[in-house]
């Protein structure tokens, strides 16, 4: 990701932040995104269970399953939709982080 425009500047205004601020900037770019991901995932598998259950079982089931379904695919879309920031400079901000905390270069 060297050849990002935005790779230098970024390179250079973590490796001159505190140790504190890199960790804020792991938590923030790095993990926070992949936690986001990870959780829409979950709901949104979840909200499929409720579809295969209920289609076994005839459609035989009570308000709850379908309400349920419907939060957790609601859920699943804003957790995505959060995620995406995030997961579309994470490459970046990868890099950035294993220059700044490895020093490789």
């Amino acid at each position: 990701m060297d050849e990002h425009p935005s790779y230098e500047g970024a390179v250079g205004a973590l490796g001159a932040s505190s140790d504190a601020n890199r960790t804020r900037y792991l938590w923030r770019f790095v993990y926070k995104p992949l936690a986001l991901a990870v959780l829409a995932t979950f709901f949104a598998f979840s909200s499929a269970y409720f579809v295969v259950d209920a289609t076994l079982a005839q459609f035989d089931v009570g308000w709850q399953q379908p309400v349920l379904g419907v939060i957790n695919s609601a859920v699943s879309v804003v957790m995505w939709r959060l995620a995406a920031v995030g997961l579309s400079t994470y490459r970046l901000a990868t890099s950035v982080h294993k220059t700044v905390s490895t020093g490789y270069l």
